[in-house]
């Protein structure tokens, strides 16, 4: 089981620094190990009606499980502050990719960096997509990763949304516990 503070240090180190540049070393769980395999295909949405879906069916009264597993273990205010930590990386690394030229290498790192905090929450299209772009760095070729900044950008708009709806529901959630 992660502590809170571990989840906090996690998603700092997976934070943009002043200059723009990501510095992570995060990992997806108490023994530092991620699979995506099994993940369901769809990243899963809150509806209008506050209710969360993947790939279309909602789940238990409008729950996340991936949320709910960790406000069980660091409570719904850490929770909540992840998660706002998450939509700030995510807004950073929208602005730095709209900016314009970005190397292979600034790619993979936003890619590095975001990996860990959005496999914690559940999202699974950006947490893919991210594990395959950081994992060109290993293969000693991130030449593709240019390749791939249309997609990630994609994901990391479409996350950031529903991100935002995700605050939404914990603070609710919050305010009625």
């Amino acid at each position: 089981m992660r502590r809170a503070s571990d989840v906090a240090q996690s998603s700092a180190e997976g934070a943009y620094s002043a200059e723009g540049s990501y510095s992570a070393d995060g990992s997806y769980s108490a023994d530092g190990s991620y699979s995506a395999e099994g993940s369901p295909s769809a990243e899963g949405a809150y509806s209008a009606d506050g209710a969360y879906s993947a790939e279309g069916s909602p789940s238990a009264e409008g729950s996340n499980p991936d949320v709910d597993l960790l406000i069980e273990e660091m409570g719904i205010e850490l929770a909540i502050e992840l998660t706002e930590a998450f939509k700030s990386s995510l807004t950073r690394a929208l602005t730095t990719e709209k900016a314009g030229v970005i190397s292979a290498e600034q790619v993979v790192d936003v890619a590095h960096a975001l990996k860990p905090t959005a496999g914690m929450l559940g999202f699974v299209e950006l947490s893919r997509c991210c594990q395959e772009i950081d994992g060109l760095r290993s293969s000693g070729d991130i030449g593709p990763a240019i390749e791939r900044r249309v997609e990630l950008l994609s994901k990391i708009e479409m996350t950031r949304v529903l991100v935002e709806r995700l605050l939404d529901h914990l603070k609710t959630t919050s305010k009625m516990g």
